[in-house]
């Protein structure tokens, strides 16, 4: 007994000695990040004041931190650690408000007992099957439905569920009155001919997927799809959608409450933590009508969460609408052309970006007087917005970036660096800087903690930790 004690301690002591080695090693050999950089335009004096914070893991037990430095030369400090019980990630919070939609494409839990909505018409096409057949049906939306049926998810501080549209609500007893007073507010009517075409395999065997299933579907004509864009406050969630169907033509909003507009569902939160404990769905309102001519393209509030932001498209024009919390216009700004596709919106504390998916944005600051101002506005050329003008899939993806930041009208963004060719990321980085010409500056910098790694061993090579907080960040420092 005594022999095998001594030798299970021996063991284990060789093993702690290996793993210690191997941690030693490694980071002996690694202590020092280094970065090569790749120049793909301008001259990185462009990115002068830059400052970019990188971090980076093996196995989430050795994390390298990395500050690049873009002054008159490029420096680069690093340090690393080891976590013997593994990196505790700092997750960031995106609390979208009370988000609707109406997806209803897929049969979910049908079975015997299902007899209204897309589950009544899975269950139809399965039952017509013979087992180890496969069916495919156009089904109309209107003989399912009389109003679309609506997903419902919140994500608030303290609050989160969600509700698919075609689930029994019985499963969540505790959030049915809120999801059947919302879904009672927005009664939409399906749109008489949307078609919608519905998949479904009947197996040979096993008596429980026989009477329990999915099927997959997807539409076939003109549809309307329901997708709220919503702005969190402190006190309320403030949502809209866009009220048009995939043709272009305005739905029918009639038996929604005062119509279409913007609406506001107030809630309860803890005075001490500042979570949200109930929402009041009793005191749902459209608090502000708005043109369903119009195009939605994003809602949000102020980084204070003090205003309300629209952006929307009118007659061929992108336009910012600022909102007081009691819904009265602050201020309408006309941003530019719209070319049909397609804008998003990065709103931080002293500035907001307008981009265009058509290769053109605007930077807008606050003045003086509380107003939102364009302090930049870029156009980019085939040049900027190609990596190589010849080879179109090189294009700059100014939706995928980690971090941005903005000063002195110029527009940094950066993000993690992916090797094309191993079809992989990486612990590099790409630092593109804009300015009112551009495309100054964008370089790619390749990290030494890539250095002879395998592709196909996903778990044996550094990564960077994740985006946002615990993986890259960019400010300028100047």
């Amino acid at each position: 007994m005594k022999k095998a004690f001594f030798s299970f301690c021996l063991a284990f002591a060789l093993v702690v000695s290996i793993v210690v080695y191997c941690t030693i090693d490694i980071s002996s050999r690694n202590d020092k990040v280094v970065f090569t950089e790749n120049v793909i335009k301008g001259n990185s004096n462009v990115a002068k004041g830059v400052k970019l914070d990188l971090s980076a893991t093996y196995g989430n037990f050795l994390v390298w931190d990395s500050t690049v430095s873009f002054d008159n030369t490029i420096t680069t400090e690093s340090d690393y650690k080891f976590y013997p019980t593994g990196y505790k990630y700092i997750s960031e919070n995106n609390y979208t408000g009370v988000n609707l939609m109406n997806y209803i494409e897929y049969g979910d839990h049908w079975n015997e007992d299902s007899t209204t909505g897309i589950n009544k018409a899975y269950k139809e096409l399965y039952d017509s099957l013979k087992p180890g057949e496969e069916g495919t049906k156009e089904i109309t939306l209107s003989d399912y439905y009389d109003y679309y049926p609506i997903h419902v998810e919140v994500l608030l501080p303290g609050l989160s569920f969600h509700h698919m549209a075609y689930r029994n609500i019985g499963s969540y007893p505790e959030w049915a009155g809120i999801i059947t007073k919302l879904r009672d507010f927005f009664k939409i009517p399906v749109l008489p001919n949307e078609k919608l075409e519905i998949s479904v395999s009947k197996p040979t065997e096993s008596s429980y997927a026989q009477t329990i299933g999915l099927g997959s579907g997807s539409n076939s004509s003109e549809a309307f799809n329901l997708y709220t864009l919503s702005a969190v406050t402190d006190e309320a969630c403030y949502l809209t959608f866009d009220p048009k169907t995939t043709y272009g033509n305005i739905i029918d909003t009639s038996l929604i409450p005062g119509g279409f507009g913007i609406y506001r569902i107030p809630y309860i939160t803890d005075e001490k933590t500042g979570n949200v404990t109930s929402l009041t769905a009793d005191d749902l309102s459209m608090v502000h009508s708005l043109d369903p001519s119009d195009e939605y393209i994003h809602f949000c509030a102020s980084h204070d969460k003090s205003e309300l932001m629209l952006y929307t498209s009118e007659k061929g024009k992108y336009y910012l609408t600022v909102f007081d919390l009691n819904m009265n216009i602050l201020q309408k700004t006309e941003l530019f052309k719209d070319h049909g596709t397609g804008a998003f919106v990065e709103t931080k504390e002293d500035y907001v970006v307008f981009w265009g998916i058509d290769k053109e944005f605007t930077v807008l600051v606050k003045n003086d007087k509380g107003e939102y101002t364009v302090d930049m506005h870029t156009k980019l050329s085939e040049e900027d917005f190609y990596i190589d003008v010849n080879n179109k899939d090189t294009y700059i993806d100014i939706q995928m970036f980690d971090s941005i930041d903005y000063k002195n009208k110029r527009l940094a963004i950066a993000r993690t660096l992916y090797d094309e060719k191993k079809w992989m990321s990486t612990c590099g980085f790409t630092l593109t800087v804009f300015d009112e010409s551009g495309v100054a500056y964008r370089g790619d910098y390749t990290s030494s903690l890539d250095a002879g790694i395998n592709a196909s061993n996903y778990v044996d090579r550094c990564r960077i930790l994740n985006t946002g907080e615990n993986g890259i960040t960019v400010n300028f420092s100047e």
